[in-house]
């Protein structure tokens, strides 16, 4: 078999991770001659030099030297510099049969246009990936990556799909998994032999780590200078049916843990923290609509048999969704109105949550949510009730209506069939004015079609 020449070009701190386990797979076939070729797009030594070292790549056979400047100058310098290196080929002289990128990087789009313009075929590792936010450099970086390659490596089953939509021909898209979990297991026993957590004096699950590497965060001395607080979003790692007890892990802020989370919450942001403990004064909670907090609604425990903490909350309106402040008092608070160290829980009960009408937003207090009006609110839900699927055909419609619903206008209470609570004008019987009143403004404001 003849001698595969490949290039494989990286440049900044996250194509190192995802390259190292790629030139460890690709040295174990002696038919593949490998050429490493590091722009130098991270040129620090902290950003470049302890890559090498700690995850054991090779030496680069080629540095660029590249460095930093404007996103055009820099990209056009790699692209210049790229296009020489490629073209002089391998070690040996031959021609690169493929030029392998990672990531989404500069270095990524500049290695992939380079080689295209020579008519040397691309493979991108970690295709696919799509935040779909054009304002961000690394999303034209990634789509046009993805245009030039005939090789997609995709990490997973989002990127196969967006490689679909944008009608990538099947036979390019390759589902092969992320090349950084195979890093993260390389390199486990050596973080952990570090021993972080003594050396810096926290406990596993108590503390979390925050990298800052956006241009936008770093690059100028008074966005670093600000105080940040920190935001879970509640659709995706807070976001979990209401009464199940989340578990710590990425939920934990500041040494809180969300406890239970009902639909409408948006997010939740510890804020207000006081001096080096980072301890929070209030916790904002962000509803994604009108949302009224009853007495109970909030409840911070200090765990392990710690205590209640006593929780005082304000609410104001914010484009027409409530914002939650909440403040503590009591034994756990310091003179500064912050928590004292220890681990905290947060329960958000939605069975003491209301919405704009009045209706509890886990009106059965069943722990989930969408469930507990089929009409959209409790009232409409009663009303259904004297009928449903009376017929027992599958559907509710009109023939139940008119022969089950109908028939109980005007029951007495002496009657079978009145209810009280349906009663509305209080006359004694349950007629069209209750119905008008209490029925028919919800008619068909399902929630969701599970409630049948």
């Amino acid at each position: 078999m003849a001698l595969q020449n490949i290039a494989c070009v990286v440049g900044a701190r996250p194509n190192f991770m995802k390259m190292a386990p790629i030139l460890r797979a690709l040295d174990a076939y002696p038919e593949i001659c490998t050429t490493l070729v590091h722009t130098g797009q991270h040129y620090d030594a902290n950003l470049s030099d302890v890559f090498f070292d700690e995850l054991r790549i090779k030496k680069p056979d080629h540095f660029l030297n590249i460095g930093g400047g404007k996103q055009g100058v820099q990209t056009a310098r790699m692209l210049e510099a790229l296009e020489a290196t490629l073209e002089a080929g391998s070690r040996d002289g031959d021609r690169f049969d493929r030029v392998v990128v990672v990531g989404d990087v500069n270095s990524t789009l500049a290695a992939a246009l380079a080689a295209a313009k020579l008519a040397i075929p691309v493979a991108h590792v970690e295709a696919g990936l799509r935040s779909f936010d054009r304002t961000m450099p690394e999303e034209i970086n990634r789509i046009v990556t993805d245009s030039l390659a005939d090789m997609l490596f995709v990490s997973e089953p989002s990127g196969v799909a967006n490689l679909r939509r944008e009608g990538h021909p099947e036979a390019n898209i390759h589902l092969v998994g992320n090349v950084m979990i195979d890093t993260l297991r390389y390199m486990l026993p050596a973080a952990e032999a570090r021993h972080a957590t003594e050396r810096y004096g926290v406990q596993a699950r108590e503390y979390g780590l925050v990298t800052f590497h956006r241009p936008a965060n770093v690059d100028a001395l008074e966005s670093l200078s600000q105080e940040y607080t920190v935001t879970l979003d509640g659709t995706s790692s807070l976001k979990d049916q209401v009464g199940n007890k989340m578990n710590g892990g990425s939920n934990e802020v500041y040494k809180f843990t969300i406890d239970t989370t009902p639909d409408e919450v948006a997010s939740v942001a510890i804020g207000a923290v006081s001096g080096s403990r980072s301890a929070p004064r209030e916790v904002k909670i962000n509803f994604d609509a009108i949302v009224i907090p009853q007495t109970g609604a909030f409840a911070v425990n200090k765990r392990n048999g710690g205590g209640a903490v006593g929780v005082n909350f304000a609410t104001a309106t914010v484009d027409n969704k409530t914002v939650a402040t909440l403040t503590f008092t009591g034994g756990f608070v310091d003179s500064s109105g912050a928590l004292v160290d220890g681990n905290y829980d947060l329960r958000i009960d939605a069975t003491k949550l209301t919405d704009a009408a009045g209706n509890l937003l886990d009106g059965d207090g069943d722990g989930t949510e969408g469930d507990d009006y089929l009409f959209g609110t409790l009232l409409a839900d009663k009303f259904f009730s004297l009928f449903g699927d009376a017929g027992g055909d599958g559907d509710v419609d009109g023939t139940d209506f008119s022969g089950h619903f109908i028939p109980a206008f005007g029951s007495i209470a002496t009657a079978g069939n009145y209810r009280v609570d349906l009663d509305l004008d209080g006359d004694g019987d349950i007629d069209g004015t209750d119905f008008a009143a209490g029925f028919i403004p919800n008619y068909g404001k399902m929630r969701d079609n599970s409630g049948y």
